[in-house]
């Protein structure tokens, strides 16, 4: 996981969603208490993952490139999702 420090990650965790300016990825949000990951895609519409790991949150929410980061860490990860949206 990127080091940050807790205010800084409880900020993170504050602002829902975190939005990106991103062609890929809309926004994002992290529910702790479930470990819940919702990504809304510019044009694919929005997903729920489930069980997502609050580390790969961060990495994903402080990466340069959210779709590139989602193409090579969490598509194919065998993470379960659903389409909500």
């Amino acid at each position: 996981m990127p080091q940050i420090d807790n205010y800084t990650l409880m900020q993170m965790l504050d602002k829902n969603p975190v939005v990106h300016a991103s062609t890929c990825v809309a926004d994002l949000d992290y529910e702790v208490e479930v470990g819940t990951l919702t990504v809304r895609f510019q044009r694919r519409g929005t997903y729920v993952y489930k069980n997502f790991h609050l580390e790969d949150f961060v990495a994903f929410a402080l990466s340069s490139s959210p779709g590139r980061y989602f193409n090579l860490y969490i598509r194919d990860a065998g993470y379960a999702y659903e389409r909500v949206s």
